[in-house]
Formats: structure tokens, sequence, C-alpha cells
């Protein structure tokens, strides 16, 4: 159960640091596609050269700067392994690399591929767990089944891209450079805010709680996490249409309905799974030692399906370029983190603040897009009546 701690709070740092990689792909995904939609093809080539040059050299300086303070943060974490530290900060340069191909696929609409790349990941990751931890890896194991992986992928989705290297560059990109890198803050505070929000339970767990606790927990964010990672196929198709759309001059708010009445009926069903079925789930999945965390798994569902539709809105905002509910994920994760550093007497109490949290963000960005619509919907009527005069 300690390993299963161990490793999830590793994970979580990981996601945590690799924000940079999440702002990669949505910028890559939102210019790509408007590149895409006015038929600019060289410059989503400029483009991709560039990010590669800047995000390598980044990359190493992160890898060094995180190897550096390994000893400190797994003194915070209890973790006596620092070669897992190490090896956490080693992917973070595959990390910033990958997503420069990802969002080029997404921009451009290239589901099947992005599919297939999803596929292939996956059945990789389990096949290198497997292989890894069975010869007696442990952790360390686990960790390098999730570098291997993306090491393949980031050469594999150069096939599907191969025909930018016949295009001629177009240079004159300069003049969105300062956009991109105007865009490119909001993101990376959005991203890092929303990771927070997501991933700090697990880091806070392995600090306040006992090694024992912290798995168990560990344990059941694994299987209740589905909630969230359901979805993933929506936003991944919503991203680039809002954004053509958006650049086009056509409505969006379509698209927006339609992925949160998706995200509801998929993340639903694995709701009602977890409170009819949660010992059955837990046992089968996680095994039967951690049958007695089943209540757990139950709130920790209820908590993941706020995070879930914010992603949906999130990225919404994201492909539109509008960076204004920024603010409110910053008060929510401050607030979150505040209320955990008071609040851990016991891990259902630190879930009821997740659940809190994202609920309450969630509602503040559903009424500042209301706000929106209405505001738009009144200035229209406005504008044709003008024109008409």
């Amino acid at each position: 159960m300690a390993d299963f701690g161990v490793l999830n709070s590793l994970l979580s740092l990981s996601a945590i640091i690799s924000v940079p990689a999440g702002t990669v792909l949505v910028v890559m995904a939102r210019y790509v596609s408007k590149f895409n939609a006015l038929r600019a093809v060289g410059k989503i080539k400029h483009l991709f050269y560039h990010a590669y040059i800047k995000l390598f050299l980044a990359g190493m300086l992160g890898v060094g700067i995180f190897v550096s303070l390994s000893g400190r943060i797994g003194d915070y974490l209890h973790i006596n392994s620092q070669l897992s530290l190490i090896l956490i900060g080693i992917s973070l340069l595959v990390s910033l690399l990958l997503p420069i191909n990802l969002g080029i696929l997404q921009g451009l609409q290239k589901f099947g591929y992005l599919g297939l790349n999803g596929t292939l990941s996956g059945v990789l990751r389990l096949a290198c767990g497997v292989l890894l931890i069975s010869c007696g890896l442990g952790v360390n194991g686990a960790i390098v089944a999730g570098i291997l992986p993306s090491v393949a992928m980031l050469f594999i989705t150069f096939y599907p891209i191969r025909f930018l290297f016949n295009k001629a560059v177009h240079n004159d990109n300069e003049r969105y450079t300062k956009e991109i890198l105007l865009y490119s803050l909001p993101v990376t505070v959005s991203a890092l805010c929303f990771t927070c929000l997501f991933n700090i339970d697990l880091v806070l767990v392995k600090h306040f709680f006992s090694p024992e606790e912290a798995g168990n927990y560990a344990a059941v964010a694994i299987l209740g996490r589905s909630i969230f990672y359901l979805p993933g196929a929506i936003i991944l198709a919503m991203f680039p249409m809002v954004s053509e759309s958006h650049t086009l001059n056509r409505d969006t708010y379509g698209l927006l309905n339609k992925a949160l009445l998706l995200t509801l009926l998929l993340s639903g069903v694995g709701l009602i799974l977890f409170f009819i079925f949660p010992s059955q789930l837990m046992g089968l999945l996680m095994g039967k030692k951690f049958i007695a965390t089943a209540p757990l798994l139950r709130v920790f569902g209820l908590a993941m399906m706020p995070f879930a539709l914010l992603n949906i809105v999130i990225n919404f905002n994201l492909a539109k370029h509008s960076t204004k509910f920024v603010y409110t994920l910053v008060f929510g994760c401050l607030l979150e983190v505040f209320l955990m550093y008071l609040y851990h007497n016991t891990l259902m109490q630190v879930l009821y603040i997740m659940m809190g949290s994202g609920t309450l963000v969630l509602l503040i960005n559903f009424f500042l897009i209301i706000r929106e619509k209405s505001s738009q919907a009144y200035q229209y009527p406005q504008i044709a009546q003008t024109n008409a005069d």
C-alpha cells in the first residue's frame, strides 16, 4: 500500500511540474487550427520548427533544475529514492516535445491518429509496466514504463505530420510571436492552477497522512479519476472545432452545450457504477485488500464530476482566446490548498474540500459564460440595427 502512495504522489508531482507541456499542447492546437482555417500551412511549419528548438533548450534547463532540487523534494514527500525523482525530472523533456506533435494533430482535426496514439500509448504503458515491475524494479519501473511509451509516440507521431516537411516556411509568423507569448502566459497559469486543483490532494495526503493511509487514498484515486478522464476524447474534438468556428465568426456555444451534455452522460455512467458497485470495483480492479476503501470511491467520484465539467469549460474558453476565467482558477487553487492545510484530519475531509472547491469554481465559470452569452446576444441585434439604418 505504501508503494501506491509513493507512486501516485510522484505522478501527481510530475503532473504539476509538467504544466508547461499542457501549455504547449493548447497553444499548438489553438494556432494550428487558426492557421489551418486560414489555409496557411507554411505558418504551421514555421511554428513547428521554432517550437522544437526553443522547447528542447527549455526542457534541458528544466531537467537540470529539477534534478538539482530532487533531494529537498524527496525530504518533503518522505521519499528515500532519489533515482525516482531524477527519472521524473528526465520525463520533463519528453513531456515538452510530444505535445508539439499532438497539438498539430489536434489542430488539424486528425482525430483518427490521435485515437491511435492514445491506444498505442496505453498498450505500451501497460506492457512496459508489467514487464519492468515483474523484473523487480517497483516504483522506478512504473515511472520508466511511463517514459518509454512517450518516447515511442514522439517518433510515431511524426508520420501523420510528415507533409509539413515538403511545405515552404512562411517567415511572417513574427507578427504572431507577441500574440502567442501573451496567450501562453494565461494558458500556463490556468494549467498550473487546474493541475494543482486536481493533483495537490495526493501530494498533501502523502505529506500529512501515514504511508498506509496515503496508499489507500492513492488506490481509490487511480480508479476514481476515471470519472475525469472518460470525456478526454470530447475535449480533443471540441477544442479545434471551437477555435476554427471562433476564427470564422461562427457560433461556438452549441459546441459547448454538446460537450457538456456528453461529459455528463459519460462521467455520469461511471459515477452510477461507483455508487452501486464500489466494493466490487475496488476488489476486482485494485485487489481485495482495498475493498475497505469502497466508501471513499463514491465521494471521490462525486469530487471528480465538477472537474470533468470544468475541464470542458476551460478548454472552451482557451479555444476562443478568452482568458478571464484564469482568475477563478487561481482563487480555487489557493482556497483548496488553504483549506486542506487547515483541515486534514481524515481522508474524507480532504475529498469534501476538493469537491467543494471544484464545484464553486465550476459555478462561477458557468455564471461568467452565461453573462458573456447574454452580452453578445444584446450587442449583435444593436449592431444589426445600426447597419440596417
